[in-house]
C-alpha cells in the first residue's frame, strides 16, 4: 500500500516539475527528468542519460520552445539513434542569417519593449533572433545579448518601422517591440520570422495594412503641416519682437494681437483669430504643435482639408470666446483651443461612425483621443494658471462640428445649430462682461512701467533739494516745475482709469492714495522752502512717512498676489 502511494506522489511531483520546466526554464540547456507516458515513441539522450519517452507532438513543442535543438540526440523504441534535425517536420527550415541592424527598444510615443530599453541592435544568427541592448533594470548599464529561438517567435506585426512579436509560451502581457531605422528594414526582418499569428493578431495586421493604404490614398497632411509652420513662424516673429522665448510678456503679446476680453468684445474681434497663433514660450508652442500633429494628420485625412481647416478655425474661435467669458481680465493666447477641437472632432467622428477606419485602429485612436482630453482637462483643473475654458470651448465646438459633418440629419443639423447658438450666446455675454472692464488693459499698462516713472520723479526731487543750500527759491521752483507736475500727471492718468476688475481695484485705490500723498508731501515741502515755515516742513515729513507706509502695504499686497496667482497661462 505504501509503495503504491509513494509512486503516485512521485508521479505527481514529476509532472509538476516538468510543467514548471516548460514554462520557466525553456532557455536552460538541461532537461528535467520526465516520466514515461503511454504511446511515447522517442527518448531524449543528454549526457548519456535518457529522458522520455515522448510523442512527436511533445518533441515538436520542445523544439518550438527552444529546449530541443537540431543536434539533440534521440533514441527510438527499437534502440536506433538519430539527431532531432533528421526527424521530418520536427523543425522548420533554419532561417537564413540576417545582418545586424540598429534598433530602438522604445518609441517616441511611449511604447516600449518590456525587457530592453533604449538603443541596441537586432540580428538573426544560427536560428536565433539576437537582441543586443540594455536590460530594463535599475543600474543595468551594460548591454548584452538576448537569444530567442526563431521557432519560438509568433504573432509578428509590422507597423511602419515597428516590429512587434510574441515569444511562444512567454507569460508577458505586452508584446516585444523593435523600432528599426526604416519601414523596409522592418518588413525585411518580419519576412525572416515565422508567420504564425492568432486570429486577433491577424486582424491587427490587416487593419494596419488597410490603414496604411487609406493614408496613402488620402495623401500627406499638408494642411496640418501648413498650420504648424504658421504657428512656428509667428512664434519666431513674436520672439524677435520682444514677446519672450521661454515665457511670454503679457503686454507685448497683447500688443501683437493677444485675446483680452474687455478689448476684444469692445470691437477688436480679430484678436480671437490672431491669438490662436501666439504662444508664451518654447514649451507652450512645442506641446501644442506635437498634439496638433498627432491628431491633425489623422483628422485631415478623415474630414478632408477644407472641413478640417473649418473645424480648426471654429474650435479656435469658440475657445477664445469661452476664454474671455471666464477670464475677461487675462490675456489669452495659444492654439490649444483649436487643438482640443481637433481631438473632440476625431473622438466624435470615431464614436458616431464605427466603420470610418479599420476596427482596431479606430479603437486605438478613439481611446487615445479620449485619454488625451481627460488628462489635459484634469491637469487644467489642478493648475489654475492653465486656461481650461479655452480647452473646453474648443473641445465642444470641435465635437459639434464633427457631428454636423458625420451624423445624418436631423441630428447633424441640430449639432450645427447648437454650435451657432453657443457662439452667439458667448459673444453677447462677452460684450456684457467687457463694459465694466473697459479700462483694465490701460491699468496694466500703467502698472507696467510705474516703478520706472516713480524712480525718475524721486531722483528729480533729490536733485532739486540738493540746490536748496544755494537757493531755497530755486529748489522750490524746480520741485514745482519738474517733480510735483509729474506726480499730478500720474494722479490725473490714474483717476481716468475707473472701469477695472475687483482684483485691479484692490491695487488701484491704494496706489492712487500713494501718489496723492507723494504730491501733497512735495507741495508742503515746496511751501516750506518758500516761506521758511518749520511747521510746513513737519507736515511734509508726516505725509512722506504716511506715503512710505502705504507703499509697504502695496508691496505686501503685490507679493501676496504673486504667490496666489502668477497670471493665467494662455491656452
Amino acid at each position: 500500500m505504501l509503495p503504491g502511494l509513494l509512486l503516485v506522489v512521485i508521479l505527481g511531483l514529476s509532472l509538476a516539475l516538468l510543467r514548471l520546466f516548460l514554462v520557466a526554464g525553456r532557455d536552460s540547456p538541461a532537461l528535467v527528468e520526465s516520466l514515461s507516458l503511454p504511446g511515447s515513441q522517442w527518448k531524449l539522450v543528454q549526457s548519456e542519460r535518457e529522458f522520455g519517452p515522448f510523442t512527436f507532438a511533445q518533441l515538436a513543442r520542445f523544439a518550438g520552445d527552444g529546449v530541443l535543438t537540431v543536434d539533440s540526440r534521440l533514441r527510438g523504441a527499437d534502440g536506433s539513434e538519430l539527431v532531432a534535425g533528421d526527424l521530418p517536420g520536427l523543425f522548420a527550415p533554419r532561417p537564413a542569417d540576417w545582418p545586424t541592424q540598429p534598433v530602438h527598444f522604445q518609441t517616441f510615443a511611449g511604447k516600449a519593449d518590456p525587457v530592453r530599453l533604449g538603443r541596441g541592435s537586432v540580428r538573426i544568427e544560427g536560428g536565433d533572433l539576437v537582441l543586443h541592448g540594455r536590460r530594463r533594470r535599475l543600474f543595468a548599464l551594460r548591454r548584452e545579448d538576448e537569444r530567442i529561438p526563431v521557432a519560438a517567435v509568433e504573432n509578428v506585426v509590422v507597423d511602419g518601422r515597428l516590429v512587434e512579436f510574441d515569444r511562444r509560451g512567454e507569460p508577458r502581457r505586452r508584446p516585444r517591440l523593435l523600432r528599426l531605422a526604416a519601414p523596409e528594414a522592418a518588413r525585411a526582418l518580419a519576412a525572416c520570422l515565422p508567420g504564425r499569428r492568432s486570429a486577433a493578431t491577424s486582424q491587427v495586421q490587416q487593419d494596419i495594412d488597410a490603414y496604411a493604404a487609406f493614408n496613402a490614398r488620402r495623401g500627406r497632411a499638408y494642411a496640418t503641416l501648413a498650420v504648424i509652420a504658421a504657428n512656428l513662424a509667428v512664434f519666431v516673429a513674436a520672439g524677435l519682437a520682444g514677446a519672450g522665448w521661454a515665457s511670454g510678456d503679457a503686454l507685448r503679446l497683447f500688443a501683437l494681437g493677444g485675446n483680452f476680453g474687455a478689448v476684444t468684445a469692445s470691437g477688436e474681434w480679430y484678436r480671437l483669430f490672431s491669438a490662436m497663433f501666439l504662444h508664451s514660450g518654447f514649451l507652450h508652442v512645442g506641446l501644442n504643435m506635437a498634439a496638433l500633429w498627432e491628431a491633425g494628420s489623422i483628422s485631415e485625412r478623415l474630414f478632408g482639408r477644407r472641413r478640417y481647416l473649418a473645424i480648426y478655425l471654429a474650435a479656435g474661435l469658440a475657445g477664445g470666446i469661452a476664454s474671455i467669458n471666464w477670464h475677461p481680465d487675462k490675456v489669452g493666447i495659444g492654439a490649444s483651443g483649436a487643438v482640443f477641437g481637433i481631438y473632440g472632432a476625431l473622438a466624435m467622428a470615431l464614436v458616431a461612425n464605427r466603420h470610418l477606419l479599420p476596427p482596431t485602429i479606430a479603437v486605438r485612436l478613439r481611446n487615445g483621443a479620449l485619454l488625451f482630453i481627460a488628462y489635459s482637462l484634469v491637469n487644467g483643473f489642478l493648475h489654475p494658471q492653465i486656461d481650461n475654458a479655452a480647452h473646453i470651448g474648443g473641445l465642444v465646438a470641435g465635437a459639434l462640428a464633427a457631428a454636423a459633418y458625420q451624423i445624418r440629419p436631423p441630428a447633424g443639423r441640430l449639432a450645427a445649430a447648437a454650435l451657432v447658438v453657443l457662439v452667439a450666446v458667448g459673444v453677447v455675454r462677452a460684450h456684457q462682461i467687457a463694459e465694466p472692464l473697459r479700462d483694465e488693459m490701460e491699468f496694466k499698462r500703467f502698472l507696467a512701467d510705474y516703478s520706472q516713472r516713480e524712480g525718475r520723479l524721486e531722483a528729480g526731487a533729490r536733485q532739486a533739494l540738493a540746490a536748496a543750500d544755494r537757493s531755497r527759491r530755486e529748489a522750490a521752483r524746480r520741485l514745482d516745475g519738474e517733480v510735483i507736475a509729474g506726480w499730478k500727471a500720474e494722479e490725473a492718468r490714474l483717476a481716468a482709469i475707473v472701469r477695472v476688475s475687483p482684483a485691479s481695484r484692490a491695487l488701484r485705490d491704494p496706489l492712487a492714495r500713494l501718489i496723492g500723498l507723494r504730491r501733497e508731501s512735495l507741495e508742503l515741502l515746496r511751501d516750506a522752502l518758500t516761506s521758511g515755515d518749520p511747521a510746513l516742513l513737519l507736515w511734509s515729513q508726516r505725509k512722506q512717512a504716511e506715503a512710505n507706509r502705504v507703499a509697504q502695504e502695496l508691496i505686501a499686497l503685490l507679493d501676496d498676489i504673486r504667490l496666489r496667482r502668477r497670471g493665467r497661462v494662455p491656452g
